[in-house]
């Protein structure tokens, strides 16, 4: 059990595949094989963690969950989100295996939090507003036909700590405890002083301030906010 003197240590965990940088995979051997590795080890690696109280959040890429590029198509259609930013051509030379599972994953998960890591694993920051719903909107509903439970709300880990705008997240009940920098520093950074207020940020307690909506305290991580 990891514990600091703040408590229990929540845990996240993005589950994307090739999706997560899709010209590194394309072009790269080397983070090809570190992909199929990170999805080989994946039900290892939460077994340890249901084993060990650890509270987690798993997001996983709605496009991950699918089982070909038929499939993918077929939502990218139905939902219209042809538009996004994707690097179709890199989408092209990649492995089926590296970008679709059978989903089997996800009965492994008992005591953790499946939420959304996005449909493409696109970002924010390079979406319209009538983009990232679209996106998102496609995410929940493949999860929601893996029988994921949204009822409460949806969980959202934002790609690459990007979060979309406080409509967005009240138009689809999502949440998210995630900020994208502070000091000019990327809240999912390795470095030390980046990971110490991770840890810490999980264990503050928010500020109501409108109609369900929160915002956390610590001014140097702003945009920090949950919807329950």
């Amino acid at each position: 059990m990891l514990e600091s003197k703040f408590g229990k240590i929540r845990l996240s965990i993005d589950v994307e595949g090739a999706w997560g940088d899709l010209q590194l995979s394309a072009n790269s051997r080397a983070f090809r094989e570190i992909v199929k590795k990170g999805s080989d080890n994946f039900v290892d690696a939460v077994l340890k963690i249901e084993n060990s109280n650890i509270k987690y959040i798993v997001g996983v890429t709605g496009a991950y969950l699918l089982r070909s590029y038929e499939d993918f198509y077929n939502i990218v259609a139905n939902y219209k989100i042809e538009d996004l930013k994707i690097d179709w051509s890199a989408l092209k030379k990649i492995d089926s295996c590296l970008l679709f599972s059978d989903s089997n994953f996800l009965n492994e998960i008992k005591n953790g939090t499946i939420g959304i890591h996005g449909f493409t694993h696109a970002l924010a920051g390079s979406m319209s507003e009538s983009q990232t719903l679209r996106d998102y909107s496609a995410a929940i509903k493949i999860l929601e036909n893996h029988r994921v439970n949204f009822d409460n709300g949806v969980d959202f880990i934002p790609p690459q700590n990007q979060l979309p705008s406080i409509e967005i997240l009240k138009t689809l009940n999502m949440r998210s405890r995630i900020s994208p920098s502070f000091l000019n520093i990327n809240f999912s950074s390795r470095k030390l002083l980046a990971r110490s207020f991770r840890v810490i940020n999980d264990h503050i307690r928010p500020l109501f301030i409108e109609n369900n909506c929160f915002i956390f305290p610590l001014r140097l991580a702003s945009n920090r906010i949950v919807f329950n």
